[in-house]
């Protein structure tokens, strides 16, 4: 697991301890930088944080605030490792917290992201109540754009909130990029 652009291209994350924690693949995450390339000031939340490997890949090409959000206290621990190993500790927000009890947080503070990353655990149903949860709660920028990684077999119901910029495959992974239309 590494940054593979920016200027932390070829630095090693820590990598989870726990077989619950999935990484995003080399491929997927090449796949989400080149289709959105200009990252230049953007605020991220990286709502099912893991390991902080898509977060760390977005400073590195040069967001200006990464939040990054995890209920299980092992990933927050390499979250917070792999910040300091790159000197982004301080200009971080993480939040160990239940992804609904965050964005409603998000929500009551006016705090809108540019981009959203939702990679929960595969296992776990969330997709579609954090797709949810993201217009009520109204933590999106206009026309910002929200990431998530699928498996191939789930289909998830996308509302009219949303335009779909890609629908993609990787093996036993999908790739879905939106963008927030309302």
């Amino acid at each position: 697991m590494r940054i593979i652009g920016g200027y932390l291209k070829g630095h090693r994350l820590t990598p989870p301890k726990s077989d619950q924690v999935r990484p995003t693949a080399d491929m997927v995450k090449g796949s989400i930088f080149n289709i959105l390339r200009d990252w230049e000031g953007k605020i991220i939340l990286d709502l099912f944080g893991g390991t902080g490997n898509l977060g760390i890949e977005a400073y590195s090409r040069g967001a200006r605030e990464v939040v990054f959000v995890d209920n299980d206290i092992s990933s927050i621990m390499i979250i917070r490792k792999n910040l300091m190993k790159f000197d982004l500790y301080s200009k971080s927000k993480i939040y160990s917290m239940d992804f609904r009890a965050a964005i409603k947080k998000f929500g009551k503070e006016g705090k809108k992201f540019d981009v959203i990353f939702i990679d929960p655990p595969f296992k776990k149903n969330f997709w579609e109540p954090a797709f949810k949860l993201i217009i009520q709660h109204r933590i999106l920028q206009k026309n910002g754009i929200v990431i998530s990684e699928i498996p191939t077999f789930k289909k998830i119901e996308i509302s009219g909130n949303f335009e779909l910029i890609t629908d993609r495959n990787y093996g036993q992974n999908r790739l879905i990029i939106l963008r927030g239309v309302k």
